[in-house]
């Protein structure tokens, strides 16, 4: 495996866009949040969407991490 030269993009993006609804629902002159209706269910599925892809930028973090440091270690000794 080679070594990774640049951050994807989605591994900032899905947890910028979590951080910024989560943020949504704490201001509740905007009246979003989640509520037994349609756009309360909407609202849930885009975080649930969300959710994924920050789990998804977690692993890929947690797996690439390793590998870096690997090589490191393996140049250096």
């Amino acid at each position: 495996m080679g070594a990774l030269t640049h951050v994807p993009r989605l591994a900032w993006i899905f947890p910028a866009l979590a951080t910024l609804f989560v943020v949504l629902t704490l201001i509740p002159s905007l009246g979003i949040g989640f509520t037994p209706s349609v756009g309360g269910l909407v609202f849930a599925a885009i975080l649930l969407v969300i959710l994924f892809g920050t789990v998804f930028a977690a692993v890929h973090h947690a797996e690439v991490i390793p590998s870096v440091s690997a090589s490191l270690t393996e140049r250096c000794c």
